[in-house]
Formats: C-alpha cells, sequence, structure tokens
C-alpha cells in the first residue's frame, strides 16, 4: 500500500527549464524561480517521501550520530532499492514533460518535443553521467539523493564535490535514514517515483546552470543560485552555511588557519 503522508508543494527553482544541449533555453522564467512543480511532478505520496527524506537529511546535519527510539528500532530498515516499472518512468517523463512545457506558446507541441528528448535519453543519461562518475546507482533512492545534493551543490556553491565527499554524503543518508519509519513504508513505486523525478529536474537546473555559466551573466546566475536553494531545497540543507567533510555534510564552519 502507498504511504499516505501530509502533502508538501515543493518549488522548483527554474520553472520549465528546459536543458540547453536538447531544448531551447530561456532565462525569463528562471527570474521568478518561484512556480511549485509539487501538484504537477509527483504523487500526494511521493512528495510526502520527498519531505521525509528532506528531514532526514537535515537531522543528519545536525545530529551527526541519530539516536533511535525502541519503537523505530523495532520497524523495518527503509530500503532504498527499487525494481523500476516502466509505466511509473512513462508517468514522470509525461509529467516532467508537460512541467517544462507549461510556459510555452504551444504547450502540446514544446511537451512533444520533450517528450522526444526523454525518449531519446536524454535528462537521464546527463543524471546518469553524474551517478557513474560517483559511483552510485539508479535504483537506489539514496544513492540518486546523494547524487541529487551534489548537482544542486555545485549550482549553489559554484564548484563541483569530489568522489569522496558524495560518498560521504552517500553513507551520511544511508544512516540517517535507514530507521525512519515514514520512509520505511514507501514502496518500489513511491521510491522509483521520487528517484526519477529528481533525476530529471536536477539534470535540466545543472543544464541551466552551466548555459548561464557559458554566458557570462553574473547577474543571472547569482538569482539564478539563490532560486536553486530557495525553490529546489525549501527545506535544507542551506548549501551555503554547510560544509562536507568525511562525515558528510556538518553544520560546523571549518576553522581559519
Amino acid at each position: 500500500m502507498r504511504t499516505q503522508l501530509k502533502c508538501l508543494l515543493i518549488g522548483l527553482a527554474g520553472a520549465s527549464l528546459l536543458a540547453p544541449a536538447h531544448a531551447q533555453w530561456s532565462p525569463s522564467p528562471t527570474l521568478d524561480m518561484g512556480v511549485n512543480y509539487g501538484q504537477m511532478a509527483l504523487s500526494q505520496s511521493a512528495i510526502g517521501g520527498t519531505r521525509a527524506l528532506s528531514k532526514s537529511s537535515n537531522k543528519a546535519i545536525e545530529s551527526p550520530t541519530p539516536t533511535v527510539s525502541p519503537a523505530k528500532a523495532k520497524q523495518p530498515p527503509f530500503n532504498p532499492r527499487f525494481k523500476s516499472d516502466p509505466k511509473v518512468s512513462k508517468l514522470v517523463d509525461q509529467r516532467f514533460a508537460r512541467y517544462l512545457a507549461s510556459d510555452q506558446p504551444n504547450e502540446d507541441e514544446a511537451a512533444a518535443t520533450v517528450m522526444r528528448d526523454l525518449e531519446a535519453g536524454h535528462y537521464r543519461a546527463d543524471f546518469k553521467k553524474l551517478l557513474d562518475a560517483n559511483g552510485l546507482a539508479a535504483n537506489d533512492l539514496i544513492d540518486v539523493t546523494a547524487a541529487h545534493y551534489a548537482a544542486l551543490w555545485e549550482v549553489v556553491r559554484g564548484t563541483p564535490l569530489t568522489r569522496a565527499q558524495v560518498t560521504s554524503i552517500r553513507n551520511q543518508l544511508r544512516q540517517a535514514m535507514r530507521d525512519d519509519p515514514d520512509l520505511a513504508a514507501m514502496d518500489d513505486a513511491d521510491r522509483q517515483e521520487i528517484a526519477e523525478t529528481f533525476m530529471l529536474h536536477t539534470a535540466a537546473a545543472l543544464g541551466g546552470y552551466r548555459t548561464l555559466q557559458a554566458r557570462g551573466d553574473r547577474k543571472l546566475l547569482a538569482q539564478y543560485r539563490d532560486g536553486v536553494q530557495r525553490n529546489m531545497l525549501p527545506d535544507g540543507p542551506d548549501l551555503k552555511s554547510v560544509s562536507v567533510n568525511s562525515g558528510g555534510f556538518t553544520s560546523a564552519v571549518p576553522a581559519r588557519h
């Protein structure tokens, strides 16, 4: 049974952002930075799962060694792996295409263009490069979440994380989320839906960032970075105020020498 969790609308920075390698990208929606994608890009149960992921991430940062209550200890641990269902992938693709096309003059034509890109493997292929570079699996929600954070770190901070840093974040998330009952209640379809939605939207956001980098528009790039932090990570972590060490994200500020 799909878990019934409270619905939270999560905003995606760069509304209707198109990855530059595949379709014409326009910076105009980037200036808005406030369009919520939750209702269009995720089912209610998956939105709730995304909320639980965010909460677990923040707890991991605040408490490096999380404690587990006796009641939670009796719960089955969260299994981040999932078996992919083509029907779920198709649903994710359709929602993503409609979202990207929503501000275009001919929405149906634009959505069809995005669907052709998706069917050709674009977006997922872009994200898979990030997974492969860091030894992460596409059918593991925690691995995908770690790659999602790594990509957003590059956008917000301007420099990519090393493979060792991404691995430390993955391990931190795995420890923090292992005994989360809300996450444990998710089924395969929820885990796949969240993972693949992260893949597509993160790939689009990273593509937009690299386009702005190439243009050299510092003002718009600064706005874009702020929007990504505000709208793609509404519940944290605040990537501008954390560091990454061997234990993953930490709120401690590195000492100055």
